[in-house]
């Protein structure tokens, strides 16, 4: 059972909650982190039948602001839409596409669609770097080509797994975006090799 709508008043809420008790089933709010401001200029944005009076997004802001404090005492859980692991379901999502672009070959051979999501940084120490992004989460990719034709890779950032709390960048080699994934998710599937500690 799902609730697309705001359910700013708290009637409204219980009626969908009680339906979901009714037949033994958890509750969970998702909540998304959008100030009123962003919801007007949406609002307006909207085409002529869908848009609402800008007096209406301001009451519903207002009651759902209100109900935040105890929302957590209606439902099973509360889930932030910023904490959903929205970078991880997108690689995993991607993990079995594939495609081809002439600016991205290497990327998209190697990542396929999930290439999509990756946009080149500036050099960082003679390696090509990128960044694959949704949702307000990244992960850092670099190329490194050694001049070895056998030994070019692409390499994930992930956390020190020497030194806790070590501010240098360790890498993971990665072959494809399922491994990204696991990467991205603390489990990366080769070795990390850290800058500063096994330099």
């Amino acid at each position: 059972m799902t609730g697309n709508t705001t359910h700013a008043q708290e009637q409204d809420r219980q009626n969908l909650i009680g339906g979901a008790r009714s037949h033994g089933r958890p509750v969970v709010a998702l909540l998304t982190d959008t100030n009123l401001a962003v919801a007007q200029a949406r609002n307006a944005a909207r085409p002529d039948n869908l848009r609402v009076p800008t007096a209406a997004v301001e009451q519903q802001h207002s009651l759902l602001t209100a109900a935040l404090p105890t929302l957590a005492d209606e439902v099973d859980a509360v889930v932030h839409a910023r904490d959903l692991p929205v970078l991880a379901c997108s690689l995993l999502r991607l993990a079995e596409e594939d495609g081809d672009h002439e600016d991205l070959a290497e990327v998209r051979r190697v990542f396929g669609q999930a290439a999509s999501l990756f946009e080149w940084n500036p050099a960082d120490g003679g390696h090509r770097t990128r960044t694959f992004a949704a949702g307000g989460q990244e992960i850092s990719v670099r190329w490194v080509d050694d001049g070895d034709p056998f030994d070019a890779r692409f390499e994930a950032r992930v956390p020190c797994a020497t030194t806790p709390g070590c501010p240098g960048a360790a890498w993971t080699v990665v072959h494809s975006t399922a491994d990204l994934a696991r990467a991205h998710t603390g489990m990366p599937v080769d070795e990390v090799m850290c800058d500063c500690c096994d330099s």
